[in-house]
């Protein structure tokens, strides 16, 4: 099975980062120019996708869709912000997921697989400040959408801040002490984090991934 390129994720961390003004939500020439940029790596694939649209205080953002297998009725959500806070280049916040999401993308392709489900990968809009937690979230422009259809939906894995690593003493913080107690303190690791109520598919992630490291 052919697994993930790194190259190909540096690169396309590399094109996140690079772009000014910085990809927020101020900065829409530069926030469409990351839509291109997933459009022209999806035509590679020779794939499309679908635009998702909608107004925030008067101007226009997008959210960028791709759907594998579209002809099977449940679906997998995976998903991605592409947007940054504020005027930084967001390299792990959230360029690396990102990049990570294009090349789960590619590697579905070049493996060719065949699911009993179809896959719906989704680059979100303004997930950061002064959205975040507002009707105007990418995500909850989605969900919304996605709503009359909630149960053939088999789950969501979203890619979050997934490109830091450190084997140093300390350099995971952590906001509570007491976290302390369950979380390591060296940055070198991924979490899976769920919602209780989906324990069981939680854990399908969960052991997936340990899975996946073991080879």
């Amino acid at each position: 099975m052919t697994k993930a390129q790194a190259q190909r994720m540096y690169e396309d961390v590399s094109f996140l980062t690079q772009l000014r003004p910085f990809r927020n939500y101020e900065n829409l020439e530069s926030l469409a120019a990351v839509v291109n940029y997933l459009k022209e790596e999806l035509k590679l694939l020779n794939q499309g996708f679908f635009e998702q649209k909608w107004m925030a205080d008067g101007n226009e953002y997008t959210n960028l869709i791709h759907s594998y297998q579209p002809n099977k009725t449940k679906r997998l959500i995976m998903g991605a912000h592409y947007d940054v806070c504020g005027d930084q280049p967001g390299a792990d916040d959230n360029g690396s997921a990102v990049a990570g999401l294009i090349e789960t993308i590619r590697l579905v392709y070049e493996n060719n697989l065949e699911l009993d489900y179809g896959i719906d990968f989704v680059f979100y809009c303004l997930e950061e400040p002064p959205f975040y937690g507002t009707q105007d979230m990418g995500s909850y422009v989605h969900a919304k959408s996605v709503a009359y259809n909630k149960e053939n939906i088999i789950g969501m894995i979203c890619y979050e801040m997934i490109g830091y690593f450190s084997e140093e003493k300390g350099s995971q913080n952590l906001p509570h002490p007491a976290l302390a107690l369950l979380y390591p303190t060296v940055g070198n690791f991924i979490m899976t984090v769920g919602i209780p109520e989906y324990k069981a598919f939680n854990k399908m992630i969960h052991d997936g991934m340990k899975k996946g490291l073991r080879n």
